[in-house]
């Protein structure tokens, strides 16, 4: 008779319930668990999107930056002409005397007008000083 509770109906559903309860504990502690990880997820993701924020900030200061430095490189590397070389400057003077004007000059040449006319005025200027050497010392 001591063993007769174990057959009870009564027993079995006492089971039944104590396995129900059981089952019931570990799916609330893993949904409890579940939602703590989700929270850190979360927290994690803003975090690295906060970071992320800061990276595109910074990143789009340094562009303009760059942007800025490379305008202020290009006005220093901008190409400059060559000079007027000896051997366009002997051009110029031959067809001066050959009775060009500075601007038939210029376009024969690829030069400015002013460039040619300026040439010319120091080509004078150097004649009339190699004509007159008492200019020089005065």
């Amino acid at each position: 008779m001591p063993w007769e509770w174990i057959l009870s109906p009564a027993t079995g559903f006492a089971l039944v319930a104590a396995a129900m309860a059981g089952v019931m504990y570990l799916f609330y502690t893993l949904k409890l668990e579940m939602r703590a990880l989700r929270l850190r997820h979360e927290a994690r993701i803003e975090a690295i999107a906060a970071e992320n924020q800061q990276l595109v900030e910074h990143l789009e200061r340094a562009a303009a930056r760059l942007d800025e430095a490379q305008e202020r490189a290009a006005a220093f590397n901008s190409p400059l002409r060559p000079g007027l070389n000896l051997s366009r400057r002997s051009q110029a003077l031959r067809l001066f005397r050959r009775g060009q004007s500075a601007e038939e000059i210029a376009g024969s040449l690829s030069l400015t007008a002013g460039e040619v006319r300026l040439l010319l005025k120091i080509h004078g200027m150097v004649v009339q000083q190699a004509s007159n050497p008492r200019q020089k010392e005065s």
